[in-house]
């Protein structure tokens, strides 16, 4: 009894067997899932009989009926591709001489005719007297691996002929703004290689002048702020000299959007800035002569106006002092667009100016006329706008000077000197005999003539300042201090030599 319950509770060795046979069955319908999906088969060769089997999944691959246990090397060897059977069976050799592992890649033929590439795995067995008994392992079908593998080769091959022979200047510059990598062509254009270039920044070669703009221009590109980010820069060569270059720049991202790093095209307009220098200079000179005939037009109009006013004077001498005065302000501006027709540039000398009038004046003045530079003066440019107001100014005051002298003195004197004290020019006009008016005032307007009133009115905003002082009992100084933008005066460590 006890037996017969025992027996009826424990399963029977034949259900065993089913159940491992069940187990079995879909371990190896899942490992033939496995290596469908992989196009990974595997396979077996007995060294002893020289005979193999393949896996269905293998079959499959090469293109034969499955479930044959019978195959032959040379069987194998006739469905590799003709130009790869002879290192396949070198490395057959090897691996059973040796008792290494190989890898090998290879072509096969299917019976179909199509090509596929094979990626296989090999390793040997050997019996406990070290003879080999069998070789076995896996073979992959990576034909479509090969062929995206050939297509990056190629696409990089392409990369780098674009990369290597664009005549523009490409390279990838890192978030710290140092050259990650050059093109031969931007190697060229700085004068640096490729490892000097990758210890250097943007900034070490940028010129200084176009440092901060730069800087604007990168944090804005790397911001995206820039619809079109391309910038015009300079930068400085190896040997010094300035490169004059178009940048293109892109900022490359990685998965997550976060910057890796700046793609930046330059493009060498050296010559193209050369050339627009070029036609801008051509542009000024061409300017400039036709200006330098206006002025000489207008000279000869003025001084043929102020000619015609002198033989006036002399029909109505009741005239003559308004007459006097109205050709010396005629003459004083043709003075100075005569100095403009005979400059090549656009500004005037104030020493010329000042000359002019000074000479000028002399054969109508009742007064000694002296002007006087210091020693080791240079010449003080007056910009172009500026000149006529300036040279108006100047002959206002020198006429006044000589308009009020004291009646009847024996050796009335007027003195113009010219100086400068850091960027300012000071001229003074001295004349004595002579007084104020009582109640004189320049800044309020009391006492001020004809004269005085239009310097004061001609008087530029920044620039000019004008005072009327009595530095000692019987004479008069007009001081006229001019100082940038008016005047232009060379550095100090510059003025030298000779007078103006």
């Amino acid at each position: 009894m006890t037996n017969s319950a025992g027996s009826a509770g424990a399963p029977e060795a034949g259900d065993e067997i089913a159940v491992l046979r069940a187990h079995l069955g879909k371990v190896e319908h899942r490992l033939a899932t496995a290596q469908r999906l992989a196009r990974l088969g595997d396979w077996e060769v007995d060294l002893r009989r020289g005979l193999g089997w393949w896996s269905d999944e293998l079959c499959a691959i090469y293109g034969v009926p499955p479930g044959r246990d019978d195959i032959t090397f040379e069987d194998f060897l006739g469905v590799v591709h003709p130009e790869d059977r002879d290192i396949i069976r070198r490395l057959s050799e090897m691996a059973v001489s040796r008792g290494n592992a190989c890898d090998a890649r290879y072509r096969i033929v299917r019976p179909d005719n199509e090509e596929r590439l094979i990626q296989c795995r090999a390793e040997v067995e050997f019996d406990p007297a070290g003879k080999p008994l069998k070789i076995f392992g896996t073979a992959m079908d990576i034909t479509e691996f090969g062929r995206l593998e050939r297509a990056l080769r190629e696409s990089e091959e392409e990369y780098r002929a674009i990369f290597e022979q664009v005549p523009v200047g490409v390279t990838l510059i890192g978030l710290d703004r140092r050259f990650l990598v050059a093109n031969p062509a931007w190697e060229s254009m700085t004068g640096y290689t490729g490892e000097e270039l990758a210890n250097l920044s943007t900034l070490d070669i940028t010129h200084p002048e176009d440092a901060a703009s730069s800087t604007r221009f990168f944090e804005q590109v790397m911001r995206g702020e820039l619809e079109r980010p391309v910038f015009e820069k300079r930068y400085l060569r190896k040997n010094g000299e300035v490169l004059w270059a178009r940048v293109n720049a892109v900022v490359v991202r990685g998965a997550d959007g976060q910057p890796r790093f700046r793609l930046a095209i330059i493009e060498d307009i050296s010559a193209e800035k050369e050339a627009g220098r070029r036609r801008a200079d051509l542009q000024q000179q061409q300017r400039q002569a036709l200006v330098r005939e206006v002025h000489h037009r207008i000279k000869n109009t003025l001084q043929g106006a102020a000619g015609l006013l002198e033989r006036h004077a002399a029909a109505n001498p009741a005239l003559g002092p308004a007459i006097d005065e109205a050709r010396t302000r005629l003459n004083a501006l043709a003075m100075v667009h005569g100095l403009q027709s005979g400059s090549a540039g656009t500004e005037v000398n104030l020493c010329n100016i000042l000359r002019g009038i000074v000479d000028m004046l002399k054969p109508v003045s009742p007064a000694q006329l002296t002007f006087a530079l210091p020693e080791g003066f240079v010449p003080i440019e007056i910009v172009q706008d500026e000149s006529v107001p300036v040279a108006l100014i100047l002959n206002e005051l020198l006429t006044n000077a000589v308009k009020h002298l004291e009646a009847g003195a024996e050796q009335p004197t007027i003195a113009v000197t010219l100086s400068t004290s850091g960027e300012r020019a000071v001229v003074v006009v001295r004349n004595e005999p002579a007084r104020l008016p009582a109640g004189f005032d320049l800044d309020s307007g009391a006492g001020l003539g004809t004269g005085l009133k239009l310097a004061k009115s001609l008087l530029p905003a920044q620039g000019a300042t004008l005072r009327l002082l009595e530095p000692s009992p019987g004479s008069v100084e007009a001081v006229l201090t001019l100082s940038p933008p008016i005047v232009k005066l060379p550095p100090v460590t510059d003025r030298r030599g000779g007078p103006s």
